[in-house]
């Protein structure tokens, strides 16, 4: 199961603006994006190291808050248990 292994993680990140699709720009304005490209460090001998490319709108000024970031993103599959297990009825 992928939430199983943990990753000692760089990152590094780079900011981008999308607009929205032509003639829906009076609707919709544009995003202001942060692209955090992360990869794990030390990957267990025989397998690929984990790579994320994460999207977010949050502001990411510098490498301490790119790695803020991967960390949150990190704890996104304790979420998602802490959830199923909810659902199921604990």
């Amino acid at each position: 199961m992928f939430c199983r292994r943990s990753a000692d993680k760089s990152g590094s990140s780079l900011r981008m603006v999308v607009q929205p699709p032509i003639g829906k720009q009076k609707r919709y304005p544009a995003l202001d994006l942060a692209v955090i490209y992360a990869t794990e460090r030390g990957a267990p001998k025989g397998r690929k190291p984990i790579v994320w490319k994460l999207i977010t709108d949050l502001p990411v000024r510098g490498r301490a808050e790119a790695v803020e970031k991967i960390n949150w993103y990190a704890m996104r599959c304790k979420i998602e248990m802490f959830h199923k297990v909810l659902k199921s009825g604990c």
